[in-house]
């Protein structure tokens, strides 16, 4: 029964958000702060989330392929 509803969950999701190919024309980096979780242990048996942060440049679109209007 839990299975049919994850997957009934996961479809609408899916059918939700859609998939597309949209390219990016036009682009530019920003240098942001990023997480890394690592996992550590503990004694009782449990596991202990610890975040790392760095930074890190990403690449962000400002113009994709389906917002350029041929007129």
């Amino acid at each position: 029964m839990k299975y049919k509803i994850f997957v009934s969950l996961l479809t609408f999701l899916l059918l939700l958000t859609g998939c597309s190919n949209d390219k990016c024309i036009k682009s530019h980096k920003e240098t942001q702060i990023c997480v890394m979780y690592q996992f550590f242990p503990n004694s009782n048996g449990g596991v202990r989330m610890v975040p790392f942060f760095y930074p890190c440049e990403k690449e962000v679109c400002d113009l994709y392929e389906s917002e350029v209007t041929d007129e």
